[in-house]
């Protein structure tokens, strides 16, 4: 359920995959530490292959870490729109991430 991420349908596809994780991952991970992103990383992209195991029948394998990377922007979504967020989750507020 997690090794999907780190498989990708060619370069391109890694490519955007790799500069949208760069983007949001960093800012993310400045916010609430690396412990704490990787839990989110993780149970992004185990409920990202969950939602696709339910909507689709395909008989080709899931690939890419689109689930993980939609989880990681929910979460700095959510983080802009609600101040008790970031208050259950301590996070450490410092440098270019402190707008989070």
């Amino acid at each position: 359920m997690l090794t999907h991420t780190f498989l990708h349908g060619g370069w391109i596809h890694l490519a955007v995959n790799g500069a949208a994780f760069l983007g949001l991952g960093k800012a993310l991970e400045q916010a609430v530490g690396i412990g704490r992103f990787l839990v989110i990383f993780c149970v992004s992209a185990v409920a990202g292959a969950l939602a696709l195991g339910l909507i689709t029948d395909s008989e080709f394998p899931m690939v890419g870490a689109s689930g993980a990377l939609f989880g990681m922007l929910g979460v700095i979504t959510a983080w802009h729109g609600t101040k008790s967020l970031r208050d259950r989750l301590r996070a450490p507020r410092r440098g270019a991430a402190s707008g989070l």
